[in-house]
């Protein structure tokens, strides 16, 4: 028997179309519904590409994309920086040779062998004019993807029993500031799609509200601001006015990936990874300190008798987590039920134990460590299985709810019915 779980956006062969995907890799499911085995492709330049449609060329790259045609002509004193040129691809791959030289110009690197330059004034993912590659983990430094807050709950979800209700200040200036995390947000996005280089270099030449240390956010950071519960878009419409309902980039890539970088998706709120270079996306700034660059040893305080019992409190987001789970697998109602259980409360100490909500759950996901194995602290959470774990949260007037997969650490949508595995939180 196969399962069916409809998304937006569908990741088949690094190919983003949008329909549904199926527990069988081999059947993709289109927007009607109706199965096909046909896989669809996108034509971009004059190559058809898997979801790298070919620009220019700028410099290479120690690795990217396969080459297209030759770029404009080259800025002089800064070559493989193509003027007005489409960005390149950079999905890894053969490598292509640099761009003519312009007038009173350098080439744009042409013995420089690798991936596709950037065009236009960006440099691009695929290479710089020296032969060097630019990843989405030099230009961010790597910052990890951890909350250094109390994560903001939507109304839904408080009224079914979690604390911190999200809560919103309008500044007035262009700005909003959330009430539970600390953080300032651009208020106003423009209905306007850009690379992820174009996002994590533009947000730092933004002046707003007579600040200019902006920066893109963090996936968590990004991802506090969903409103789980409602759709089209998911977000607080009166303080996040006009916003778009599309992909939004984040500053997190994806463990063990020199080009992917995970996104949050502002029609029902889910989050995944894509090339960083093509499609492109929309983006919304931030400011503060809130990331450390890893959790610090003190983040987790683990009380364990060495059985299944033992705790683990979070000294950031002050949440307790079951540290232990069983390989038993629960419905969504039964997983609240579970949770809520005398038993529960019984072995683990104390009460108030509950399912996570959707935003919770996401905190104890580590997006250090590489997708296929269990994407969690090792030493917190041992023994956690790459499976997708229950949510409280549902999305709104459907029959759906929430879960994380922390094979990939990915937010999921499914089935009431189907059976998961639990960890607890109070």
């Amino acid at each position: 028997m196969r399962i069916r779980r409809c998304v937006l956006t569908a990741v088949l062969s690094s190919i983003l179309v949008a329909g549904c995907y199926s527990l069988n890799p081999s059947e993709y499911v289109g927007p009607d519904g109706a199965a096909s085995n046909d896989t669809p492709s996108i034509q971009g330049g004059d190559v058809a590409q898997m979801d790298v449609p070919m620009g220019g060329m700028g410099g290479g790259g120690a690795s990217g994309g396969l080459g297209g045609s030759s770029g404009d002509a080259g800025v002089p004193d800064a070559p493989g920086v193509q003027p007005d040129a489409p960005m390149g691809g950079s999905i890894e791959g053969a490598g292509g040779i640099g761009g003519v030289a312009g007038t009173g110009g350098d080439a744009g690197g042409t013995t420089a062998v690798g991936g596709t330059g950037g065009g236009g004034t960006s440099r691009g993912l695929g290479g710089n004019g020296d032969g060097s590659s630019a990843t989405p983990c030099e230009m961010t430094a790597c910052l990890e993807n951890w909350a250094e807050w109390p994560i903001p709950n939507s109304p839904a979800d408080v009224d079914a029993g979690a604390p911190n209700l999200e809560s919103y200040t309008d500044n007035l200036d262009g700005t909003v500031t959330d009430d539970v995390t600390g953080l300032m947000w651009q208020q106003v996005v423009p209905d306007t799609q850009y690379t992820w280089e174009q996002a994590v270099t533009g947000c730092p030449t933004l002046t707003l509200a007579g600040h200019s240390d902006w920066r893109l956010p963090s996936l968590i950071e990004l991802y506090s601001i969903v409103d789980a519960g409602q759709s089209n878009p998911s977000i607080d419409s009166t303080y996040f006015p006009k916003t778009p309902v599309d992909w939004y980039w984040s500053s997190s890539p994806q463990a063990g990936s020199t080009v992917n970088v995970w996104s949050v998706f502002f029609g029902i709120g889910s989050t995944y990874y894509f090339n960083a270079a093509w499609p492109p996306r929309a983006y919304r700034c931030v400011r503060s300190t809130s990331v450390d660059a890893s959790a610090s040893a003190g983040r987790y305080v683990v009380t364990s008798d060495g059985t299944a019992n033992g705790t683990v409190y979070d000294t950031k987001t002050r949440l307790t987590w079951q540290q232990t789970v069983s390989s038993a697998t629960y419905s969504w109602a039964e997983a609240k039920a579970y949770c809520g259980s005398a038993a529960v409360g019984g072995s683990l100490g104390g009460t108030g134990w509950r399912l996570p909500t959707i935003k919770e759950l996401m905190t104890i996901v580590d997006l250090s460590q590489a997708t296929g194995g269990a994407m969690i602290d090792p030493n917190a959470f041992p023994q956690t299985q790459s499976m997708a774990f229950w949510s409280s949260s549902p999305l709104a007037g459907t029959g759906n709810a929430w879960s994380v997969y922390f094979g990939y650490g990915s937010t999921n949508l499914g089935d009431v019915s189907i059976a998961y595995p639990v960890r607890c939180v109070r």
